[in-house]
């Protein structure tokens, strides 16, 4: 079972990168412009803006893999029943985590601070 559950896993990006171009390829690209009008969804006025955005996104499921990480390695320690290896894997596992959760904060911090300067700029720039 667990076997079929990683190669699941290991395949899925692949599926899923096979079925997006296919998926959109099927639809005309005003129809997709005409629904994102109806949704309501943003309108950018610039690749920059389309860009921070992206890259909000990205860190926020970041973020919240590492808190799934941080939940895995709990409930590690938890179980182990004593268990040195075991312990010792529940420590690495907390650790990386934490370390990937203090990485992505600070990747939002800077995002942020870079989006809020370049805003200034270009209100100062009209």
């Amino acid at each position: 079972m667990r076997n079929i559950f990683k190669v699941f896993i290991a395949l899925l990006p692949i599926f899923i990168l096979l079925a997006v171009p296919l998926t959109a390829s099927a639809v005309p690209l005003d129809t997709i412009t005409k629904i994102a009008t109806d949704v309501g969804l943003p309108k950018y006025a610039s690749f920059g803006d389309f860009f921070l955005d992206l890259i909000k996104l990205a860190l926020a499921i970041v973020f919240l893999i590492a808190v799934v990480f941080i939940i895995i390695g709990g409930y590690r320690m938890i179980t182990s029943a004593g268990n040195e290896e075991t312990i010792t894997k529940a420590k690495s596992t907390l650790t990386w985590a934490l370390i990937g959760l203090v990485v992505v904060i600070l990747a939002w911090i800077i995002t942020a601070a870079i989006t809020e300067l370049l805003s200034q700029g270009s209100a100062a720039a009209k």
